[in-house]
């Protein structure tokens, strides 16, 4: 008869660490973490040095991480070692806490960006991966997709879901998906929406400030732990691109922000918000490297939403300037920038995009229908106009027939 091996303290703290929610920074952060430290030095009597270990790999999960000071601070600042985790353990022994950390150490490196390993990882694929290869590989064709469509692709609004739309990113959102009839097409810097499925009712924030302030987009408004948000703005974008499709993800979205980034929608179906952190802890275990933004993940992260046009961003103004307040300002694009959608899959499968078969011919498909319809297509409707414009855009750079086409029609969308 096998009987399961006993776990060692260190073990059983580190499992039960491994349940407490991650820090985030503007949400209590500092309680959170140093309730863990307590767990660990108080509760289950560890040496500070061991409770630095396991502090480390929680860090890993925490918006955003702290800083190496910042977590012996933590732990010294436990002076308690009583047990009071460990008291049905028939091993356990009492001690007292051991003396403080050093205030600076060497830490351990945490992994950071290599664009040299990124360009190797994406060398295989970086000339075949292009808007117009990911939309033969998605499920619906992501030039003809509308907004309503994609959303419809990935929430369930008959099990309650619904999606938080935002015009600006601060607010509790504008609309809300499906209740309302249409949806914003752009934005001064762009549309939003909440990553997560809510329920979309407004409740008070356990974690703010002001208990009269209401929220809709807060965890506990959240019914379904299906997402989380991968994207990075420091890799250059095909090598980032030609790396995610090698990835064995289960990759239910790619769409870009209107500006240099790509953003790549995973499903991880997180039982809660806990598992969530640690799932996200996993996916980017291996992928700090490849250029995936550490900080910028959340389980309530909103994300662009794709089709939507974003119409200019906010700048800082230069360090060289004291002489004005370091507020960011805001500046329009020259024209209004697509956040274009490149691909979806409603059930996505852990397995790389690169390996799926294709769905469609994109390209060939918009080339014949030009070379069929020719000027014809001038005589549609002002709308019609507008998406095939948009359908021809987005395959503009595999197709010089494309590319000619949506010029032609530009300067007659212009004329109108």
């Amino acid at each position: 008869m096998s009987t399961t091996p006993k776990l060692s303290v260190f073990e059983r703290a580190q499992k039960y660490v491994a349940k407490m929610d991650a820090a985030v920074s503007g949400s209590g952060g500092h309680d959170a973490t140093f309730a863990v430290a307590k767990a660990l030095v108080d509760g289950f009597a560890l040496s500070k040095e061991e409770a630095l270990s396991i502090l480390r790999e929680y860090n890993a999960r925490c918006s955003p991480p702290w800083k190496e000071n910042e977590l012996i601070h933590k732990v010294n600042s436990v002076k308690d070692a009583s047990g009071y985790l460990l008291k049905d353990s028939d091993s356990y022994t009492p001690r007292a806490a051991s003396g403080n950390l050093p205030a600076t150490r060497a830490a351990e490196p945490a992994p950071t960006f290599d664009p040299e390993k990124l360009a190797r990882f994406a060398a295989p694929w970086i000339s075949q991966v292009t808007a117009a290869w990911l939309a033969d590989r998605s499920d619906v064709d992501p030039t003809t997709c509308s907004t309503h469509e994609f959303l419809s692709a990935l929430y369930y609004p008959e099990r309650g879901e619904k999606v938080l739309i935002f015009l600006n990113e601060f607010s509790q959102g504008e609309a809300l998906w499906p209740d309302v009839k249409s949806l914003p097409s752009e934005g001064k810097k762009g549309v939003w929406y909440l990553a997560q499925p809510v329920d979309g009712i407004s409740r008070v924030n356990p974690r703010g400030k002001d208990p009269a302030k209401l929220s809709r987009r807060i965890a506990e408004c959240v019914v379904s732990w299906r997402y989380l948000v991968l994207e990075s703005d420091t890799a250059d974008a095909r090598h980032w691109m030609a790396a995610v499709v090698q990835l064995p993800l289960k990759i239910a979205a790619i769409y870009t922000s209107g500006g240099r980034s790509v953003h790549v929608l995973v499903r991880v179906d997180a039982a809660n918000a806990s598992d969530w952190d640690r799932l996200k802890a996993r996916v980017l275990a291996g992928l700090i490297t490849l250029g995936a933004d550490r900080g910028a993940l959340s389980g309530v992260r909103l994300t662009r939403l794709p089709n939507c046009l974003r119409l200019g961003k906010e700048v800082a103004p230069s360090a060289e300037d004291s002489e004005k307040p370091m507020k960011k300002t805001y500046q329009p694009f020259p024209k209004p920038q697509l956040q274009k959608l490149l691909y979806v899959c409603r059930e996505p499968a852990a397995r790389p995009i690169c390996e799926m078969i294709p769905r469609r011919n994109t390209v060939a498909s918009l080339e014949a229908l030009v070379k069929t319809k020719g000027l014809a297509l001038l005589d549609q409707s002002p709308t019609e106009l507008a998406m095939m414009h948009r359908r021809l855009q987005h395959v503009a750079g595999q197709s010089a027939i494309c590319k000619a086409a949506a010029r032609e029609l530009a300067e007659m969308l212009e004329a109108q």
